[in-house]
């Protein structure tokens, strides 16, 4: 996710779903994608969430 959207087309080539970028907010104590800058996979997999 980045500027409050989601890029399909990233999500699409990275083998990732947009319930998963969704469980990765709920983690980070959000409940949607209001106020989140970008979400960035990284190289283990895992998802940081930066607020913006």
């Amino acid at each position: 996710m980045h500027d409050g959207r989601y890029p399909d087309a990233v999500l699409k080539t990275q083998k990732v779903a947009r319930n998963e970028v969704a469980a990765a907010l709920r983690q980070s104590g959000k409940s949607g994608i209001e106020g989140i800058l970008s979400v960035v996979l990284e190289t283990d997999g895992s998802m940081t969430v930066t607020p913006g």
